[in-house]
């Protein structure tokens, strides 16, 4: 990445730093490059922004139309709505570096899976605070996304809150107990029809 930080007012200070910090993702690009069409070659911008998006870094407003471009050619992901919206490196990105597992890890974050692992994390410690929900998911959602997931699991009395700490809420226990329910009459009816046995 450019470095201007030595620029001033007067004069223009870039450092372009020799040493490459990620080679798989200098290959990716290379390999990228070579293989399309003039017109949908990476312009110096774009290369800058999936950067960004490689290092998780904040994209800026007159960056966003980089966004749009990036995700048209199918090098970058939106995941996430609205507020929880982030951008990932896309899925080609990672069949070219042989790292299928790690995108899995990245993008296969739905709700359900979300509230699996925070109720996973509060049978074993009882209760949280965000600071424990962050670090459960570091590497795999913000801060930021962290909050607003938990926040809404809060308003939908999933998870309630004590003053800063977490536990499981009335409506969690509630839809346990109502599958509960339902899994001891499915098998009932099951036995009826000879589907199971008791044995």
């Amino acid at each position: 990445m450019p470095d201007y930080s030595k620029s001033d007012d007067y004069q223009v200070y870039l450092i372009i730093p020799a040493k490459i910090q990620d080679k798989a993702f200098t290959l990716f690009i290379r390999d990228y490059q070579d293989n399309t069409g003039t017109d949908q070659k990476l312009s110096v911008f774009e290369i800058v922004v999936l950067e960004k998006v490689r290092l998780s870094e904040v994209i800026l407003a007159d960056e966003r139309e980089y966004l749009r471009s990036l995700e048209n050619k199918g090098l970058i992901e939106k995941r996430g709505k609205t507020k929880g919206a982030r951008y990932v490196l896309s899925k080609l990105y990672y069949e070219f570096t042989d790292q299928k597992g790690k995108y899995s890890k990245l993008v296969d974050l739905d709700e359900d899976i979300f509230l699996f692992n925070i109720v996973q994390h509060l049978e074993n410690f009882e209760k949280a605070k965000m600071k424990d929900f962050i670090q459960l998911f570091e590497g795999r959602l913000t801060p930021k996304q962290v909050r607003y997931r938990v926040e809404k699991l809060v308003s939908e009395e999933t998870l309630e809150k004590d003053g800063i700490h977490y536990n499981v809420g009335k409506n969690f226990k509630n839809k346990l107990k109502f599958l509960s329910k339902a899994m001891k009459l499915g098998i009932e009816k099951m036995k009826e029809s000879g589907e199971i046995s008791d044995e």
